[in-house]
């Protein structure tokens, strides 16, 4: 039987699909996602009930097609940014990064640092214990709490730490959970056909999904002194008359957070030059109420560093902030 390299590639994407091959290969497909609701694909209807199975606690059976595996991902992604609720969000990125520790388990060594390699993260294996630099180690611990996780119980080595598989895997997950954070909040539109998928699970699972309960909350405080430094400022500029990119910037993080269309433009009644059809108009556009009608996601941090907007501060520093709702979840961590 002949190796086929793409079908590998594929099997690889299917398992891993935020790993370098995953993003690749999804980037060539060229997937339009309106021609996938228009064509009524079934692959709309995996992402939909990978979505409802989060929210009705429902396990659900793993894709064996690795190509639907690998669209579903980034379909689902877009789902639950689009939905915006962070309860959601966590439990997506919280079911994607457990099956993949599932694969590790059973996955040889090269596999294991094949994905830490994707992940950024350079491992190597002697006998039966795994080395991590003690600067990855220390990076990675920052999600877990428990006391066994300090670096002094662990033995170091030449700048390695020594870990156990047992170990090793749970720190990869933290990884993987930080690179699936990445991707989503790294999404920079949502298509109109995901926006209207979203909108039907936003009225199917309303309760569910609109109701407080432990461990749920919005994305984020419509109290501007809680806003992320770079949001802050753009937020006390807009009587001064923000450049485009600032406008667009402030415009889709505000409705994020809960601003409604007319809290928006109240907010630019003071600008320079205020015209009420035309802001209305921008407005509306950002949020997918206009135009192409595609909801415009808040920029990345790379993004609004390239904007020049990025004052950061202790806790985009402390959180490794990329993305201002992670800011918005950092500070609540921080100040409990």
């Amino acid at each position: 039987m002949n190796w086929d390299p793409i079908e590998e590639q594929f099997k690889w994407a299917g398992k891993y699909p935020y790993s370098v091959i995953g993003k690749k290969l999804f980037k060539e497909l060229g997937i339009s996602i309106d021609e996938l609701l228009e064509d009524k694909s079934p692959i709309l209807n995996v992402a939909y009930r990978e979505i409802a199975s989060l929210l009705d606690d429902d396990i659900i059976v793993p894709e064996t097609n690795e190509y639907v595996s690998l669209v579903k991902f980034y379909i689902s992604s877009m789902i639950v940014y689009a939905l915006g609720n962070t309860f959601l969000i966590n439990r997506f990125i919280e079911r994607e990064a457990s099956r993949a520790i599932d694969f590790l388990k059973r996955a040889s060594n090269d596999e294991i640092k094949r994905l830490s390699s994707d992940l950024g993260i350079d491992i190597a294996v002697d006998n039966d214990q795994y080395l991590i630099h003690f600067t990855d180690f220390v990076e990675l611990i920052k999600g877990l709490s428990h006391i066994h996780w300090k670096l002094y119980y662990f033995e170091l080595e030449k700048g390695y730490v020594k870990l156990t598989k047992r170990n090793m895997l749970r720190l990869l997950k933290e990884a993987i959970k930080e690179e699936i954070e990445n991707i989503i909040f790294n999404i920079e539109a949502i298509p109109d056909a995901i926006a209207e998928l979203a909108n039907k699970i936003r009225i199917d699972y309303k309760e569910k999904l609109f109701i407080p309960r432990k461990g749920q909350d919005k994305v984020g405080s419509k109290n501007p002194d809680e806003f992320p430094p770079c949001m802050l400022y753009l937020y006390n500029n807009i009587d001064k008359g923000l450049p485009h990119p600032g406008r667009f910037t402030i415009v889709a993080f505000l409705s994020n957070v809960g601003y409604s269309v007319e809290e928006i433009l109240d907010l630019f009644r003071v600008t320079p030059d205020f015209n009420e059809k035309i802001t209305r108009y921008q407005i509306e556009h950002i949020l997918g109420l206009r135009g192409g009608k595609i909801k415009y996601s808040t920029p990345s941090c790379r993004k609004i560093k390239s904007f020049g907007f990025c004052f950061p501060d202790k806790i985009c520093k402390q959180f490794r902030v990329r993305h201002p709702f992670q800011y918005l979840k950092g500070r609540r961590r921080a100040t409990k």
